[in-house]
């Protein structure tokens, strides 16, 4: 068994892998929409129906980004605390990065299920 700090340090190591592969998801998925999108309107079909998807991945993002801007908060606090020879400072639950993860990769299966279904809902003219 580690000591609390090796356990500590790894978990932040993981949160930030985390955080990074939620970014990476949800940029693609916007990537992967918008050349989708690009491709049908080729085929004179409106791009109208990315509009869903692409927007609830970039809600996708903006909760990843939450996640790092309270990473770097508790960082800080933490920081200052040290300075100040203080006990580390106890957080709630809506300052922990991993519930914003999760809501994170949530959405980002939300937005997946909103592109399909928009592609779905797309009559390709054969002929």
């Amino acid at each position: 068994m580690g000591d609390w700090q090796t356990h500590e340090a790894r978990s932040q190591q993981l949160a930030d892998s985390v955080r990074r592969y939620l970014v990476a998801a949800h940029t693609g998925g916007i990537a992967t929409v918008l050349a989708t999108a690009s491709s049908l309107a080729a085929q004179q079909i409106h791009p109208r129906w990315a509009l869903w998807p692409i927007g609830v991945f970039a809600i996708g993002l903006l909760l990843a980004g939450i996640s790092m801007l309270l990473a770097q908060h508790r960082e800080m606090k933490r920081r200052d605390a040290a300075k100040a020879g203080k006990e580390d400072p106890e957080f709630s639950f809506l300052w922990w990065s991993w519930s914003w993860n999760w809501l994170s990769l949530i959405v980002f299966v939300g937005a997946v299920a909103a592109a399909l279904w928009g592609l779905g809902s797309i009559s390709l003219a054969v002929g």
